[in-house]
């Protein structure tokens, strides 16, 4: 993103249009859609969009998908197309939030996993008070299981010169928890609340709850030719599927 982006500018001039569909949903969430019918500000989309560069932040399987079927249907008329939805970075309103994990263990996790966590950093106990766990700072992991209460592991802050995809919170957390747990499963969850409730009902289970991402910090990691890990992160709001079709 840029000072007076042209994009921004575009938006900016939409907001005094009526738009050809608005639609409001459970939650707050309210979508509105342009018809974009002058060739020239196509055009100038185009222009615009072809000097920056683009993250796939979601819907990667759907990308693969439709190079795959341009690659078999290359004679069908725009096939080489695919429906997209772009956003800004920075665009107000836009929410990076975590996905956080629920480990099933190959045994009943109790406080001596606590024990074995202290020598990758310093251990906040948190007792029976789960809540205190689900929303970390920065370097920083909450943990939650029915046996060993709640605490936070609060991490060494990263060397200098170490790599951005390396300085995450996932990272150091697929790094160190596979040291002193067998895990057989791993589930992923994006409400913290039920991370709890799923500890809860299994002796067996750990929660794991993670900080969020910056937009800085993914850009930084995307631009160092890596990918985030599995799971890492999901935005909002998210666009309702099906409000744009697109008939091939």
């Amino acid at each position: 993103r840029q000072p007076s982006d042209p994009m921004d500018l575009l938006y900016a001039g939409l907001e005094g249009l009526p738009p050809l569909l608005t639609a409001a949903f459970p939650g707050g969430a309210r979508h509105r859609v342009w018809r974009l019918a002058l060739v020239q500000t196509r055009t100038r989309i185009q222009r615009t969009l072809r000097r920056r560069k683009l993250f796939i932040a979601d819907g990667h399987h759907r990308y693969h998908a439709a190079w795959m079927f341009r690659q078999r249907h290359r004679r069908l008329p725009g096939s080489q197309w695919i429906l997209t939805l772009l956003a800004n970075t920075e665009q107000p309103g836009l929410r990076i939030g975590p996905i956080h994990r629920v480990f099933r263990c190959a045994g009943t996790v109790t406080a001596g996993l606590l024990r074995s966590l202290e020598r990758f950093g310093r251990i906040e106990q948190l007792g029976r008070r789960p809540a205190a766990a689900l929303h970390p700072g920065r370097h920083t992991l909450g943990f939650y299981a029915r046996g060993a209460g709640a605490w936070l592991l609060h991490l060494p802050p990263p060397l200098s010169d170490a790599p951005p995809r390396e300085a995450l919170e996932v990272v150091t957390l697929h790094t160190i928890l596979p040291q002193v747990l067998t895990i057989r499963d791993t589930v992923f969850e994006k409400d913290p609340h039920e991370a709890v409730v799923a500890a809860r009902r299994d002796r067996a289970a750990l929660a794991v709850f993670l900080p969020p991402i910056s937009s800085e910090h993914i850009c930084a990691i995307a631009f160092g030719g890596e990918t985030l890990p599995q799971k890492s992160t999901f935005f909002l709001p998210k666009p309702l599927s099906g409000l744009v079709v697109r008939l091939m």
